[in-house]
């Protein structure tokens, strides 16, 4: 089973000789954790599987602010790796499409024909969840305000508690019959015990006014080879940073200088199994 955020710190405050957090404190973890997460997907995405609306008769589509959630990229633009239209159930009769990207419009090539308003299916590769805190802590349930139609892109809640939900905060609604978990892509304010969600994916089913939401912390997405790998390149980020700042109050350079080198191996021996795991990962494996 993943690690939760607070596992997973404990488990590098523990490595680090302080599990008490006395030199290591969360504050400083905080800091790092979420960084170290986006490294490591950088190297092993959260793979998955999402539809697009085409648009009839064009060869273009734009990816939307849900798809865009957590959706890596790099130097040539969105992590994209294979565009499948016209969907197929049968695994050995997909059609992948040549494909470019501009921005957020993606542009199926010439040779495709044009489209006729039907979804597509995008593999993506996109950040791992790892989520401290939902936000709210008084009130882990809401209910709809209005009725929500299919394809929704934000939820309207009230009789939420007070404080904020975070993004990432997994939300099912009750009485919903695709069991479908949908997660803020943005942090919501709650004010008068009222907030409006963005979510990811769309609505897929409708849902009711007074429909009870409930907010828990996301999944954890890093399994058990990817969670030894984050904890480890913390440890090591962890001892250089304290390295650094030991040497600019005290200037004890030896001293200093062991620990980062130490933190520097650790932080290295991470990189090393990560590229090793990015040679080994299967292509044909995605996830949603």
């Amino acid at each position: 089973m993943p690690n939760t955020y607070a596992i997973a710190q404990l488990a590098i405050q523990t490595a680090l000789q302080d599990p008490a957090g006395a030199i290591y404190t969360s504050t400083i973890l905080d800091a790092l954790m979420p960084r170290v997460v986006s490294v490591v997907s950088g190297y092993v995405p959260r793979r998955t599987k999402e539809a697009i609306t085409t648009v009839e008769d064009t060869k273009e589509m734009t990816l939307t602010a849900g798809l865009k959630y957590g959706l890596l990229s790099g130097s040539k633009g969105w992590w994209i790796e294979k565009l499948e239209y016209p969907i197929n159930d049968e695994p050995e009769e997909r059609t992948f499409q040549k494909f470019t990207i501009w921005g957020d419009v993606i542009r199926l090539s010439d040779e495709c024909q044009d489209t006729d308003g039907e979804d597509a299916y995008l593999y993506m590769g996109k950040k791992h969840l790892l989520q401290k805190a939902i936000g709210t802590t008084d009130d882990l349930a809401g209910a709809l305000n209005g009725a929500h139609a299919v394809g929704a892109t934000s939820l309207v809640l009230a009789s939420l508690g007070t404080g904020t939900i975070n993004i990432d905060t997994a939300l099912t609604i009750t009485g919903d019959t695709t069991a479908t978990t949908y997660h803020a892509i943005e942090t919501a304010t709650i004010a008068t015990n009222a907030a409006t969600v963005k979510i990811a994916p769309p609505l897929v089913e409708a849902a009711l006014t007074g429909a009870v939401v409930t907010l828990a912390l996301a999944t954890p997405t890093m399994d058990s080879v990817l969670d030894e790998i984050f904890i480890l390149y913390v440890v090591g980020e962890a001892m250089m940073e304290k390295a650094l700042s030991f040497c600019l109050m005290n200037r004890q350079d030896t001293v200093n200088n062991e620990l980062y080198q130490m933190g520097f191996a650790r932080r290295n021996e991470a990189i090393s199994r990560l590229r090793n795991l990015t040679k080994k990962a299967p292509a044909s494996v995605w996830g949603e």
